[in-house]
């Protein structure tokens, strides 16, 4: 599952990327940027599960090694989230950069996944 998010979220950074370029801060992109904001906490929650499963067989290093390893998810969850929240998309836009080296070996199809799977997400983060 971490993998197909994670091939989701190249997918979302190349469009916003692609949108930015021409300057084009709209509604699509607002609900771009939200959805790597709900596509980071369900990465979050499948590290979570992992470590879960690893404690319950006494794996106690191995559980936290591996939650060391993408603690970086849940921050820039928190930090992009807070600035779409305030509405400070020119601070939500940096906040992407963590995200590149690594989603950078990840490959991206030319098309994005059906638009249900993103369109509402600005307003979905809102309502939380």
């Amino acid at each position: 599952m971490r993998q197909q998010k994670l091939r989701q979220l190249a997918e979302l950074i190349a469009c916003i990327t692609r949108k930015g370029a021409q300057g084009s801060r709209d509604e699509e992109m607002l609900d771009w940027l939200a959805a790597v904001v709900f596509t980071l906490r369900d990465i979050a929650k499948s590290v979570e599960q992992t470590a879960v499963a690893w404690e319950k067989r006494n794996h106690w290093l191995k559980a936290d090694r591996f939650r060391r390893e993408w603690d970086w998810v849940e921050a820039i969850a928190e930090r992009l989230s807070s600035s779409l929240t305030a509405g400070d998309v020119d601070a939500a836009i940096p906040a992407l950069l963590p995200l590149l080296p690594k989603v950078s070996g990840v490959r991206v199809r030319r098309s994005m996944e059906p638009a249900a799977e993103w369109q509402g997400a600005m307003k979905r983060l809102r309502e939380r």
